[in-house]
This record gives structure tokens, sequence and C-alpha cells, in this order.
């Protein structure tokens, strides 16, 4: 199932077709945030996210979003 389409990096539109890619996108969004409530936002996300993927996915997601 596809999502909708987000723009985590600029005017780059990425299209999320799993929940590795849907953290990677929370995890960029909650580090250019505007504000801290919409950081805890894709922060809640995220964690929603990495709960159905391995240890090994989190830590590479959190190094791709870095």
């Amino acid at each position: 199932m596809k999502t909708p389409q987000i723009k985590p990096d600029g005017d780059k539109i990425m299209e999320i077709e799993n929940n590795y890619q849907a953290l990677v996108a929370a995890l960029k969004l909650a580090i250019t945030a505007p504000t801290d409530d919409k950081a805890r936002e894709c922060i809640e996300m995220a964690e929603s996210f990495a709960a159905t993927l391995s240890s090994n996915d989190v830590e590479r997601a959190k190094d791709e979003a870095s």
C-alpha cells in the first residue's frame, strides 16, 4: 500500500512504499520541524513505524535520516 507523497527534503518528492521509508521520512521531518509540537508529532509517528522493524533497520534508518 502506498501512502501519499511528502516532501521531507525540500523539493524532493518521495513516494513511501513501506514502514522503513516511512520511518526515514518521519525522522527527517522531526529534525526539520518548525516547532517542538510538530517535531513531537513526527517522533510519535517514527516510533510507531520503528516498532514494526528490526533493530538493525531502525539503526540504518537513523543513519539515513541524519
